[in-house]
């Protein structure tokens, strides 16, 4: 695995409870099961800690919430 990847997976493992509160919100406003918009909410963590430039000085949790709620969302 190259270093790009390790961080990557560092990133996503490291903030995964953001996506549960965020899951929840959205589950209990629309009737969807909140395991399904977790589990979609992830993949937008995912794509958020692929493009994450940490060079910029925006924090990654406030990088990432908008891909999370744009992947569950869509």
């Amino acid at each position: 695995m190259n270093r790009q990847t390790t961080r990557r997976n560092a990133r996503v493992e490291s903030h995964m409870l953001l996506v549960k509160p965020l899951a929840r919100r959205y589950a209990a406003k629309t009737g969807q099961d909140p395991d399904d918009l977790q589990q979609v909410g992830l993949m937008g963590l995912l794509r958020a800690a692929e493009r994450y430039e940490g060079q910029r000085d925006i924090p990654f949790p406030v990088f990432a919430r908008p891909h999370i709620r744009g992947a569950i969302l869509h």
